[in-house]
């Protein structure tokens, strides 16, 4: 089940990026470069989603961010469809993909060997990132001060995932 969680988020963070990359005809050199330039556009997109919402006065619901996920994640399916062709890995191209394939996984399982056997985090980053999103999922947009865990606390710490952790998350007390 772990790699279904895995395999939802990187959709999560690609469908949008997919999506963008369709309407703007987002070109590359090659395979690789296509999807880098569509992630980092799909990993934007929910941040500033969250910040523009929040500056109109919209409050997210479950309900409402799961609706808008499921439009998305139509729309970049119906994207890749009809892109079918653009997709194509030149033969060349392969010893690269595999190259930065066996780069990430060595990234991904030396990361989790080291924090594995943790309790909690060392730093605290993490807290303060757990705190924003408990933050955006009370309010449903980014809230302007940090209280009530911190009083008087205006917030200026970055809260770019915290958007996406706040759209992202099943909690039904918010539904």
């Amino acid at each position: 089940m772990n790699w279904l969680v895995w395999a939802a988020g990187v959709w999560l963070l690609a469908a949008p990026g997919i999506v963008i990359g369709r309407l703007l005809r987002v070109r590359g050199p090659d395979f690789l470069v296509r999807c880098a330039l569509m992630l980092a556009a799909g990993m934007s997109f929910w941040p500033l989603l969250t910040l523009w919402t929040s500056l109109g006065g919209i409050h997210w619901s479950l309900r409402s961010a799961r609706a808008f996920v499921l439009v998305v994640s139509i729309a970049a399916i119906f994207c890749l469809v009809i892109d079918h062709r653009r997709w194509r890995v030149r033969l060349g191209s392969w010893l690269w993909l595999g190259a930065f394939f066996v780069l990430m996984v060595a990234t991904i399982w030396t990361r989790w060997m080291h924090a594995r056997d943790l309790a909690f985090p060392p730093w605290v980053d993490a807290v303060h990132h757990t705190m924003i999103i408990r933050l955006i999922l009370d309010h449903g947009s980014v809230p302007r001060s940090l209280s009530p865990y911190i009083d008087g606390g205006d917030l200026y710490y970055h809260w770019g995932a915290g958007g996406v952790g706040g759209l992202a998350d099943g909690d039904p007390v918010r539904d």
